[in-house]
């Protein structure tokens, strides 16, 4: 029986037998799926506001070229994606992950608007700059990245009924670290840059809107 314990501090568990990770299954687990083993998952409700954010600017914007250069470019994505996805059938060799992020990808396209997956990736960027520590690191972000896209399509292989949520939820199949990996750099590749210039005018009309308010509640606490 193995008495290492699991490398992430203040982690006391058990690494296991046979295994040769330092890390404890919990943490293997979430390294896996996330990216980093200390990475906490982003759910819809911790998303939402900054996808409302996200609205916004394109409400206030509708006609800028920003939107049609971010759709030329997913565009762009999954046109690549096709033969990428069709190799197998077609009796050629192929890189196994790569196929599985180009199929992964046209399945998400084939049920999502192109116009939600803009605004999902948008508002991870924006999460991202307005909490610079909610996530350990890039790949803890990339993988991000690729886990909400997912979720915009029925990929789930089964459901079930919470009694602590009081709700059916879906249980997904998680996808291979390797295909995740390539997936999300080609997500970084049509949204990185969109994505840091909307969050950074966003964070940038946010300051500036609250030095307006601590200046009015200056003057006004300066009414005799």
């Amino acid at each position: 029986m193995s008495t290492r314990t699991c490398a992430v501090p203040g982690c006391s568990k058990l690494c296991g037998p046979r295994v040769y990770s330092p890390y404890c299954p919990a943490h293997r687990k979430a390294l896996r799926c996330h990216g980093h083993p200390e990475q906490r998952p982003v759910t819809f409700y911790e998303l939402a506001p900054h996808m409302t954010a996200v609205r916004g600017v394109v409400k206030r914007n509708p006609d800028s070229e920003a939107w049609a250069i971010v759709g030329t470019r997913w565009g762009h994505l999954l046109e690549q994606a096709e033969p990428i996805a069709a190799a197998p059938a077609s009796g050629l060799p192929f890189h196994k992950p790569t196929w599985q992020a180009a199929d992964m990808l046209l399945k998400v396209a084939a049920v999502a608007d192109a116009a939600k997956v803009r605004e999902v990736m948008l508002a991870l960027y924006l999460l991202r700059m307005r909490d610079p520590h909610r996530f350990r690191d890039d790949k803890a972000f990339t993988f991000t990245l690729v886990r909400r896209l997912r979720h915009l399509a029925p990929m789930a292989k089964g459901r079930y009924w919470s009694h602590k949520a009081q709700r059916s939820s879906c249980v997904y199949r998680e996808a291979p670290p390797r295909a995740v990996a390539v997936l999300g750099a080609w997500l970084g590749e049509v949204f990185g840059l969109a994505g840091f210039l909307v969050a950074e005018a966003l964070c940038t009309r946010e300051v500036k809107a609250a030095g307006e308010r601590a200046r009015l509640a200056e003057a006004v606490g300066a009414f005799a």
